[in-house]
């Protein structure tokens, strides 16, 4: 039987993956780069939660908790990473070189 944690973990990265996927980009600008890191980030979180639930891969409290803190700025974000690292910039005080 599958623990808590674990469990948590999975069901948060699955979220992580279903709304970067399910991302319209209607009023933005598509730009590769981000979208080359959308299909990473999608891979990475959906392949790691079938890792935890098919072969019961190992996960620590503080995963869990990285992983509660990037569904919480992903769901701010609306799915758009290119706006979350725009938001990571703006607070280290990074300029727009664009």
């Amino acid at each position: 039987m599958i623990e808590l944690i674990p469990l948590l973990t999975a069901i948060l990265k699955i979220c992580i993956g279903v709304r970067i996927v399910t991302f319209t980009s209607t009023h933005h600008k598509i730009k590769p780069i981000y979208s080359i890191l959308a299909v990473a980030f999608v891979g990475y979180f959906l392949g790691s939660a079938a890792s935890i639930l098919i072969n019961g891969q190992l996960v620590t409290i503080s995963e869990l908790i990285v992983t509660a803190i990037l569904t919480v700025l992903i769901l701010i974000a609306q799915g758009n990473l290119a706006e979350l690292f725009r938001g990571i910039n703006k607070i280290f005080g990074y300029k727009n070189e664009c």
